[in-house]
């Protein structure tokens, strides 16, 4: 079961930027290292941390922040974050995700539920882990709406048609 494997990781791809989209946020995130091609997802070649930073820069965007001191540090942490990200990520090799951005709709006990899972990555054969998103301070303990949100796109493995093809979710994670 996954008592136990609600992973409340830190992979510091966080931008830590304030938008009126989350989307924008997330595909940010993400479009700079992989490519979508034909519906398959691909790693992009290795990009080097200088491209990641430039990548970095030319997303950044300075609204939504209370102050120019407030935005300067958000600005610098994330730069931090994507440093500390390459760090990680080159050691271990740039892994491609299963899928990105993925759509789901499903029916549980007569209620509707349609979201959007950040990221699926194959973890083991046919085990996936579940990644999502955060920006902000990473919390010593999961609150109970963040705890439903992952339970949701668990259920929606169990009951989406697509995504059960994909293979059996083994670990859900916060990334921050």
């Amino acid at each position: 079961g996954l008592r136990g494997e609600m992973h409340h990781d830190l992979e510091a791809i966080a931008l830590e930027q304030r938008t009126a989209n989350g989307d924008h946020v997330h595909d940010r995130k993400q479009s700079g290292l992989f490519e979508n091609k034909d519906g398959q997802i691909k790693k992009k070649q290795v990009i080097k941390e200088a491209e990641l930073l430039d990548f970095y820069n030319k997303a950044w965007t300075g609204e939504w922040f209370l102050s120019g001191t407030q935005k300067d540090k958000y600005y610098e942490r994330g730069k931090f974050f994507l440093k500390d990200f390459y760090k990680i990520n080159e050691g271990q090799g740039w892994k491609a995700p299963v899928v990105l951005e993925k759509d789901f709709n499903f029916i549980h006990n007569g209620v509707i539920f349609s979201g959007r899972i950040d990221r699926v990555d194959a973890i083991g054969l046919n085990e996936l882990e579940i990644i999502d998103y955060k920006t902000g301070t990473p919390k010593e303990k999961i609150d109970s709406e963040d705890k439903e949100q992952l339970l949701m796109y668990f259920l929606a493995f169990q009951n989406d048609v697509e995504l059960k093809k994909l293979g059996h979710v083994k670990k859900l994670s916060f990334y921050y």
